[in-house]
């Protein structure tokens, strides 16, 4: 026996007894097509819920030249660094560098020349005398190209010293002085030599070096004492250590000449003109036939 419910077809199967074994229900007999949706550019049909969608653009691929911006690759712009300067230093000396760049990003510095100069952050220091090469870089972000590489050198030079003493012809027994005058920031150390004798000048006793005669100051700058003992023509010079042993700069030669203490009366000195100034007129008399 069939019945149809609800749009279904109900199927009961009878025995022959009358009684009922087994039902089942079947498809509607009839159902109707789903709407096919016509979607307008750029939609397009999502299937599985049978609407109009907007697809998501494809991501472009730029060029290391470009970069992505609004899903649009846009090119890079285009970055130069200017005003490169590196002064003349003096050894153990340092200097600032302050290179321009149009973008405003910051600009890495290097040493071509490490034996010479080194640089931390955008400070030179002079190692050495020679040349120092100097590179400036900046090698871009996401929206700027990498800037040309700028260099520019410079003369590193010895740091020379000046001797200063109270007189270039002291006494024998007598006590000098001297100081130096210079660049001295650097300075660990003085080798001060006296024709062969070699003493060291040192504020720190730490930065003593082997057992030559040594004088400890509190300043480069100080007065040092000297007392010589002969008369004679002394040579003296002074070579500039830092911290590390190297030799930095140097003075130039100072001759002094060491005279012999010689006392000598005013009242003695004045009576002896006196003499000499009557001989001398007596004489004039004579040849003059007075």
């Amino acid at each position: 026996m069939n019945m149809l419910l609800n749009g279904y077809k109900l199927t009961l199967t009878a025995l022959l007894t009358g009684g009922l074994v087994a039902c089942h229900d079947d498809a509607p007999q009839s159902q109707s097509n789903p709407t096919i949706l016509t979607c307008t550019t750029p939609q397009v049909l999502d299937t599985s819920s049978n609407s109009c969608v907007t697809p998501k653009p494809e991501t472009p691929t730029c060029k290391t030249t470009e970069y992505l911006a609004n899903n649009i690759c846009q090119a890079k712009t285009a970055q130069t660094i200017t005003d490169l300067i590196v002064p003349e230093l003096s050894i153990g000396s340092s200097a600032t560098l302050n290179a321009n760049i149009d973008s405003g990003l910051s600009i890495s510095y290097s040493s071509k020349t490490s034996d010479t100069c080194t640089i931390i952050d955008n400070t030179v220091t002079a190692k050495a005398a020679g040349t120092c090469e100097v590179v400036a870089t900046q090698p871009g972000d996401e929206t700027h190209l990498a800037a040309a590489e700028v260099s520019t050198s410079a003369i590193m030079t010895t740091v020379f010293v000046a001797i200063h003493t109270a007189t270039l012809t002291p006494t024998v027994n007598e006590s000098t002085t001297f100081s130096l005058e210079g660049a001295l920031d650097q300075v660990k150390r003085v080798l001060f030599k006296i024709n062969d004798t070699l003493y060291q000048i040192v504020t720190d006793v730490s930065n003593a070096v082997g057992t030559t005669t040594m004088w400890v100051v509190s300043s480069f700058n100080d007065f040092i004492s000297y007392t010589f003992s002969t008369t004679g023509s002394r040579i003296i010079n002074a070579t500039l250590i830092d911290e590390i042993g190297n030799e930095i700069g140097k003075s130039e030669n100072v001759i002094v000449n060491v005279m012999e203490k010689t006392t000598i009366r005013s009242t003695t000195h004045s009576t002896f003109l006196n003499e000499t100034h009557k001989v001398a007129v007596s004489r004039l008399k004579c040849n003059s036939g007075f």
